[in-house]
């Protein structure tokens, strides 16, 4: 099967397939559900005098494509955040779009808005293309306020909805549930399957309560600046069990989304006992959030369907094209072992994926 690279920065351009002599030596990609943006590292052939030369500056457009055997695919849109220049090499690091966001400091207040018209505008002030946006709740009253970014604002919000929020592979805004039951492709060992690693494990946490701040629930949206005398009315719990998981979050009106929040990080946690990596032949079809299917391992516990948490792509004239993938269980499929304590499943998966380093 044979692999190519196509790059885009600012005007310049170089295609692989068209031009095996191009500037491009070797790119690294990497996309992640958490607390990291995407983003890539573009290694380059800088011609002395009389070449073609290349200057980059901070802020340029920057657009990969991969190309496996027939399938053509986006893996990275982004913007140049560094350009270091050596004797006859490049390199070129570049960020995607939540850099933005995390930038991005305003004073605003939205009142009776949905999670995605604050999300819809959060993004247009930081100057972000937007993608797949869930509705979600309506929030009768949320600040957004120069002391924290808008990144971090739309985090709590996406983490109150049982969301995944991330740039997908066009740098555009996306804040919706995982909800795949099965696989959106499958790998097979001995085919595509270069090297696999699965961690089972069991950490004491497996009931979750959560508090709000409002009497909405039963006071009405209005309500929603009220505190509640006795907050036992409005707690939510998700498992059970002495292994106790307790949080209070004041964007939390209503003992409904105290119970969507709860329910969400118990499966989250339950998930994320069961993570693992593989690495595969090239492929640019394989998103964030997606289901991965895996079949025929040898060893029993690698077979199944798997979330998505993270995708490296690793193209060279050397070494050719090596996607790296990053999965959780998926919710209610978990190992059995326990459930994984702490709090923000999206800092559970980057610390995951972290202490499965040293595969590729």
């Amino acid at each position: 099967m044979t692999a190519s690279c196509a790059i885009s920065i600012a005007a310049w351009s170089a295609d692989s397939s068209a031009d095996p002599r191009t500037e491009i030596i070797g790119i690294d990609t990497t996309a992640t559900l958490g607390p990291a943006d995407c983003h890539a590292r573009i290694t380059l052939y800088a011609a002395p005098a009389g070449g073609r030369q290349l200057d980059f500056d901070a802020g340029d457009p920057v657009s990969i494509e991969l190309t496996a055997g027939d399938v053509t695919e986006t893996v990275f849109t982004g913007a140049v955040r560094s350009v270091r220049t050596s004797l006859g090499v490049m390199h070129v690091d570049a960020a995607g779009g939540l850099t933005r966001l995390a930038a991005t400091r305003v004073n605003a207040i939205y009142s009776n808005q949905s999670a995605q018209q604050i999300a819809s505008d959060l993004a247009s002030q930081a100057e972000m293309d937007t993608g797949d946006l869930e509705t979600g709740d309506t929030y009768p009253y949320v600040v957004a306020h120069e002391s924290r970014s808008a990144l971090e604002l739309l985090r709590r919000i996406a983490r109150a909805e049982g969301m995944d929020l991330y740039a997908d592979h066009e740098g555009r805004l996306t804040m919706k549930r995982f909800t795949r039951t099965g696989a959106d492709y499958t790998v097979k060992y001995a085919v595509h399957v270069l090297d696999a690693r699965l961690v089972r494990h069991d950490v004491p946490t497996a009931h979750v309560m959560i508090a709000g701040e409002s009497v909405a629930s039963t006071k009405g949206n209005d309500s929603w600046a009220m505190l509640a005398k006795d907050g036992s009315a409005y707690l939510a719990e998700a498992g059970s069990g002495a292994r106790l998981l307790a949080q209070h979050e004041g964007a939390v009106r209503t003992k409904a989304s105290a119970q969507r929040l709860a329910d969400a990080m118990h499966e989250a946690i339950a998930s994320y006992t069961t993570w693992g990596r593989i690495a595969v032949v090239g492929n640019p079809r394989v998103r964030l959030a997606d289901a991965l299917g895996i079949e025929d391992a040898p060893t029993p516990s690698l077979n199944g369907t798997f979330k998505v948490t993270g995708v490296r792509h690793h193209f060279s004239k050397a070494r050719g094209h090596v996607t790296v993938v990053d999965f959780v269980a998926l919710a209610g499929a978990a190992s059995g072992l326990g459930a994984l304590s702490g709090g923000d499943a999206g800092a559970l998966a980057g610390a995951a994926a972290g202490l499965a380093g040293g595969l590729l």
